[in-house]
């Protein structure tokens, strides 16, 4: 491998890994970091009561606001 070549590659996985800690969450629940229970209580209290009881049905539905997958 050429200097040239290492360089690059060393140089790409410094930014690919820089990338990763770049990332930002819009909301709290949303960050693995946190604890289960921090990420649950911050859904919960983001959740309208229409969107909590909609989540106890077998096909709940998606919360778009919030990026809540169906």
């Amino acid at each position: 491998m050429t200097t040239r070549t290492r360089t690059f590659t060393l140089t790409l996985a410094l930014l690919l890994t820089l990338a990763g800690y770049a990332q930002k969450f819009e909301y709290k629940f949303q960050d693995p970091k946190l604890s289960i229970s921090e990420r649950t209580d911050d859904l919960i209290s983001r959740l309208t009561l229409e969107e909590k009881v909609g989540q106890l049905m077998y096909g709940a539905p998606a919360i778009e606001r919030l990026g809540i997958p169906q």
